[in-house]
């Protein structure tokens, strides 16, 4: 009976074709390295990852981890553990697919709730304070418009608080409501976003309360601005 190697050594088809298998399957290893590296960096942890990645499903999972570590200390930790031992127990594998399959789930619910809302106009606004004001914001009746902190993973998005409570925020052009929304409140926003100056003076001028910072306006020229000076000056209005 031949051997395989006396087929690679007379029949040149079939040594160039496990010379092409050989590079493919160097291709798919160097690809995977590049893969973990983002996970862990150079070094021997790489290993590790690998090895665990083997199973596709396991695969799957670390990737997702990875993606939300940044601010899910439990994810980290799996990773971490992944880079260093090459693995996780039965145990740890579920609480990770369960916590996965949360997330998505609210990130589904949250899409299926999500308005499409502009409020380019307020951005405009309050992109105008001065660096100095902590957190720009505008108030309209029940309304607080506000912006995250530059260095904030929710950075060019805007923050919404009705009666002093979070209600979400808007990002991408579209909102995200936390918790139970009316319509109505929805259909107020929208209106407010149409011309929110416009918005901010009326609730100024029927509160006789600044339009930002809240606080009794004494003076007609204020009234009349529905801002105060000391935070029109800071949002570039004066």
């Amino acid at each position: 009976m031949l051997s395989s190697n006396f087929f690679v050594a007379f029949c040149p088809e079939t040594r160039d074709t496990r010379v092409l298998t050989e590079k493919g399957n160097e291709m798919i290893r160097e690809n995977r390295h590049e893969e973990y590296k983002v996970l862990v960096g150079e070094g021997v942890a790489i290993t590790n990852i690998a090895k665990f990645c083997d199973d596709e499903d396991n695969k799957k999972i670390v990737f997702a981890l990875k993606e939300i570590m940044s601010w899910n200390s439990f994810a980290k930790s799996l990773v971490e553990q992944v880079a260093r031992k090459g693995s996780l127990s039965d145990k740890q594998l579920f609480a990770a697919s369960a916590m996965l399959a949360k997330i998505e789930k609210n990130k589904a619910d949250r899409k299926s709730n999500m308005f499409s809302l502009d409020v380019s106009k307020i951005l405009a606004v309050l992109d105008k304070a001065d660096p100095a004001m902590k957190t720009p914001k505008i108030r309209v009746g029940d309304f607080v418009f506000s912006k995250p902190a530059p260095h904030s993973r929710n950075a060019g998005s805007l923050y919404i608080k009705q009666l002093g409570e979070y209600i979400g925020k808007v990002t991408g052009g579209y909102y995200l409501p936390v918790g139970s929304v009316s319509k109505d409140t929805v259909a107020e926003i929208q209106e407010i976003c149409k011309d929110p100056m416009e918005s901010a003076v009326a609730y100024g001028r029927r509160t006789g309360n600044c339009a930002v910072c809240a606080r009794e306006l004494t003076v007609k020229e204020s009234i009349d601005r529905g801002i105060g000076p000391i935070c029109a000056d800071k949002l570039g209005l004066i």
